[in-house]
């Protein structure tokens, strides 16, 4: 029979894994110049974030028209992004734009989802409301991450696809502040 406390002993990894870590101590992908890149869109699937997700799309592509995008949806907010669908953004994309959070499990689930890409050296910012800010701050601190958040007026659902665009809009425009500069 195998002792558990013996196996634990000998086997606990640490999910953490190597992280690079920015002059201020904290973990960071580093800036990105926005030209001819990549970017993934990954949306959790809360009410409307698709729509302030295509805002932010739309405006990066405004922004810089050599840019490509992958989209992706995931199948429910309160998970983390399956590993083939982290792998996938790995490997294709430069930067991932995350979203959203406007509660306490979808915000908890994107910043995770948003701190595996940054520890595998993807720059990431993601999509939060006013509301669930303090939050998200102390989940990503909790793990030694630079927040690079966005943030948009509290709720993200219950409103009318109209009313979404227009929250998403205005957070478009600072994800280029967030994670760099077109050129």
């Amino acid at each position: 029979m195998i002792d558990p406390d013996s196996w634990v002993a000998e086997n606990l990894l640490d999910p953490r894994g190597a992280v690079r870590l920015n002059e201020s101590g904290k973990v960071s992908a580093g800036p990105v110049v926005w030209r001819k890149l990549h970017v993934g869109i990954l949306d959790n699937g809360k009410a409307n974030a698709r729509f302030l997700l295509d805002e932010a799309r739309a405006a990066l592509a405004a922004a810089n028209t050599e840019l490509t995008f992958t989209v992706i949806r995931k199948p429910t907010a309160s998970l983390p992004a399956a590993a083939d669908v982290m792998a996938r953004l790995v490997q294709e994309c430069d930067v991932v734009v995350t979203g959203t959070g406007d509660c306490g499990s979808c915000t908890a689930w994107t910043v995770r989802d948003t701190i595996e890409l940054e520890s595998r050296g993807i720059p990431a910012v993601m999509f939060v409301s006013d509301k669930f800010v303090p939050l998200a701050e102390a989940l990503f601190d909790e793990a030694n991450l630079e927040a690079k958040i966005v943030v948009g007026e509290h709720p993200f659902g219950g409103r009318s696809e109209g009313e979404a665009r227009v929250i998403g809009r205005g957070m478009a425009a600072r994800v280029l502040e967030v994670v760099g500069k077109v050129s």
